[in-house]
């Protein structure tokens, strides 16, 4: 019998697959504690919809990846007469500023935050398993 899985079942499949199982065990286990579907025509209507919902925004999350390894970000430090920097860049201070930009996102790898003047780069997770490595170039006010 073939079901769409609606939860991840240990040792049969992840939520979202499409799934061929034995008669028995999609009707005594997965269909009666509401973990999977039968695949009718119109569950399978669905299932295909997702399948192209979910790899337009894996495309869109891979472009915006790349636009984001492209363009480096600028941040500014106070710094003293003598070069000496006052304040640093932080993993809250990179997420601000990609909202700023109109950009959510999950993680930034950041081991440490930015308390010197150059180029930096960090690693970003922006979901499904993609990621990209931004540029962090940091200036001082004066």
């Amino acid at each position: 019998m073939k079901v769409i899985l609606l939860k991840d079942v240990k040792g049969v499949g992840r939520a979202g697959e499409l799934i061929t199982t034995s008669d028995g065990h999609a009707m005594n286990l997965l269909l009666p504690k509401k973990l999977a579907v039968q695949a009718t025509p119109a569950e399978l209507a669905k299932y295909e919809t997702q399948v192209k919902k979910g790899n337009k925004e894996t495309e869109d999350l891979k472009a915006l990846a790349k636009k984001l390894t492209i363009e480096p970000m600028r941040f500014t430090l106070k710094t003293g007469p003598h070069g000496e920097v006052f304040n640093s860049i932080t993993k809250e201070d990179i997420t601000a500023a990609l909202k700023k930009l109109g950009y959510e996102t999950a993680k930034i790898d950041l081991d440490k935050p930015l308390r010197t003047l150059g180029t930096h780069h960090a690693v970003i997770h922006l979901g499904k398993g993609i990621e990209g490595k931004i540029t962090i170039e940091t200036a001082g006010d004066k």
